[in-house]
């Protein structure tokens, strides 16, 4: 208790030394704050897209453009649905489809963000709508690519059988605070035509789609997509082939050996047509390494403010150490101990990093309110534990060299 008090006095004494030293650590620490989530988040985006882009899975491409399938001039005596049932009922090759789409909803707070496109706004019983980001995926999209939700529910597969025009849908992470888990949202097919879009859940933030044209510049985030299933069907000969076509293009496939790939080919060379086989590892390796780049940079980032920050900290704290060598040495005389000194100095310390970690904690929550950071408790707690880790660090140099130090150093001021 006296070392307490005399701690708390000598800072007291020194107030501008230590409201500027505070002032130092709150920067130093709402800094470190910010370093932990980019840096956590980058991890998890990494973890999510290694996820849900394995390297083993291939995407096909079909040679035959929307024109050619909707005249049917290229698929006399093909037989689509073949191929289709051929991909979807094969559980070797894990086959999953998904295209780009819209829905067209009414006007909410904030549409602009979420738009397919603007240039299409039709206006039914006098709502006006808007094309919102959808993709139209299948069963196996969900099967077989690790997709989570962080409120709700994920679509099972008999979500994929779609009575009454009403379709539930997952959302991304972008619209939680806008529609909520169970609200029907009131949509219009491209002719006026009512459809229900009941919301299922909300995708957990940080996932990603391939668009086309292939390429790693064409990597659609889901956090503003709308997950909108595929009707279920068993297609056969009577089969509309631009039913079949929209769940075969840009299909992706698990293929893990050259006999399959080879089977494949010759699969849809007999009842579909001339298709590329192309791998997504390769094609997004490039965005792969980037997100591992953009991590190990930050946690360079991390470490450089650590150190020129923790030495900033040492050498203010040294000085105002030294200053009182004098009287340190006058202690000693009057029949102090080595010991009480040491608790005096490393309490003063200690007072230093709780006042700081605490304005801190208040600071990032006053950011968080005002929008500059994203609060997240678990990350302050780990913020904390830095806290403690650099505070057990700064306070090792000053021990040693006080434990070092003889009266006539002290009395010296050396």
């Amino acid at each position: 208790m006296i070392n307490f008090k005399i701690a708390f006095n000598s800072l007291t004494k020194k107030i501008i030394f230590t409201i500027l030293t505070v002032l130092q650590m709150i920067v130093t620490f709402i800094f470190l704050y910010n370093f932990i989530y980019i840096n956590e988040e980058s991890k998890k985006l990494e973890e999510k897209f290694n996820n849900s882009f394995k390297g083993n899975m291939y995407i096909i491409e079909p040679f035959i453009d929307m024109d050619d399938i909707l005249s049917e001039s290229n698929l006399k005596n093909k037989e689509l649905y073949k191929f289709h049932n051929y991909l979807k009922k094969n559980e070797n090759l894990k086959s999953l489809s998904s295209n780009e789409s819209y829905i067209l909803i009414g006007e909410f707070e904030g549409y602009e963000k979420f738009l397919y496109t603007s240039n299409y706004a039709p206006n039914f019983d006098g709502i006006q709508t808007r094309a919102i980001n959808a993709i139209n995926i299948d069963f196996g999209y969900i099967k077989n690519f690790d997709i989570k939700t962080s409120s709700g529910e994920n679509l099972k597969e008999k979500d994929f059988n779609i009575e009454n025009n009403i379709y539930p849908i997952l959302l991304g992470d972008d619209f939680k605070n806008i529609f909520n888990i169970g609200e029907e949202i009131e949509g219009f097919g491209y002719y006026g035509e009512k459809i229900i879009y009941k919301v299922k859940g909300v995708l957990q933030k940080g996932y990603y789609d391939v668009g086309l044209s292939l390429n790693e510049y064409n990597i659609k985030s889901l956090d503003k997509c709308v997950l909108l299933p595929f009707q279920n069907k068993q297609f056969n000969e009577k089969s509309d082939n631009f039913d079949i076509y929209m769940q075969i293009y840009k299909s992706i496939v698990t293929i893990n050996n050259e006999k399959e790939k080879s089977e494949i080919l010759r699969e849809a060379n007999k009842n579909f047509g001339k298709i590329k086989i192309t791998s997504l590892d390769d094609i997004l390796s490039d965005y792969k390494e980037g997100i591992k780049l953009e991590r190990t940079i930050i946690g360079m980032i991390f470490l450089l403010v650590m150190i020129v920050c923790g030495i900033g900290i040492i050498t203010n704290i040294m000085n105002s150490i030294k200053l009182k060598y004098k009287d340190f040495g006058v202690y000693l005389l009057s029949g102090a101990s080595k010991i009480d000194i040491l608790k005096t100095v490393i309490l003063e310390i200690i007072i230093i990093f709780v006042l700081a970690g605490m304005f801190s904690i208040l600071g990032i929550v006053y950011l968080s309110n005002l929008g500059f950071v994203t609060l997240n408790v678990y990350y302050l707690i780990k913020l904390s534990v830095y806290i403690f880790i650099i505070g057990l660090l700064i306070i090792i140099y000053p021990f040693i060299k006080l434990k070092k130090l003889s009266i006539n150093n002290l009395l010296k001021g050396e």
